[in-house]
C-alpha cells in the first residue's frame, strides 16, 4: 500500500515501512507491506503523539490522539504497560 498525505500530519497504518520520504509541496508518502496475507488493512492520518515500547521482541507504536481521555501522562502509561505486559505473556505461553 502506498500512502501520500499533507507533512503536518502523521500516518498510522498497519504493515511494515518499506520506503518513503518527502515530496515537493510540503507532502510525504510511505510505502507499506504485510508478511503475511490478510482480509483487511488499516490506516489514520492525523495529529498524533507517538510512543513506542518493547514487549518481548516486539516493538509496539502507540499513536494516542491529540484532545482525547488518553492525553494525560497516567492513562498513556496505563495503556502502554497493558498492552506490553498482555503481548510478552502470550509470547511467553505460546
Amino acid at each position: 500500500m502506498t500512502f501520500h498525505w499533507p507533512k503536518s500530519f502523521e500516518l498510522v497504518s498497519s504493515g511494515r515501512r518499506v520506503d518513503g520520504g518527502e515530496e515537493p509541496q510540503g507532502r510525504r508518502w510511505e510505502r507499506r507491506s504485510l508478511d503475511v496475507p490478510t482480509l483487511g488493512f488499516s490506516f489514520e492520518v492525523g495529529r498524533f503523539k507517538i510512543e513506542t515500547a518493547q514487549a518481548g521482541h516486539v516493538e509496539v507504536r502507540f499513536a494516542f490522539g491529540t484532545g482525547t481521555t488518553l492525553t494525560g501522562r497516567g492513562v498513556k502509561d496505563e495503556v502502554i504497560k497493558a498492552v506490553t505486559d498482555s503481548l510478552q505473556f502470550y509470547e511467553e505461553t505460546t
